[in-house]
């Protein structure tokens, strides 16, 4: 017996103005490769030996940044 269900709504909204949808285009494209180097960063400082002089500057944020991406915080 099939019943009347909703699986999801879908709203259409206008765009914002073509430049914008481009940037974002430009910017969902390059994500991954702004991951991976967000990545290598954060373990390059890792490696050098004052990397604890950086990592009050930079790295916390790298590392947020990646979970974010990973979809873990």
């Amino acid at each position: 017996d099939v019943q009347d269900v909703s699986i999801a709504l879908v709203y259409q909204q206008p765009l914002d103005d073509e430049g914008t949808a481009e940037a974002n285009a430009c910017l969902i494209s390059a994500a991954p490769d702004l991951l991976a180097a967000c990545k290598n960063l954060v373990l390059s400082i890792k490696k050098h030996p004052d990397w604890k002089m950086y990592y009050c500057l930079v790295v916390p944020d790298g590392e947020a940044a990646i979970r974010k991406a990973e979809g873990k915080d």
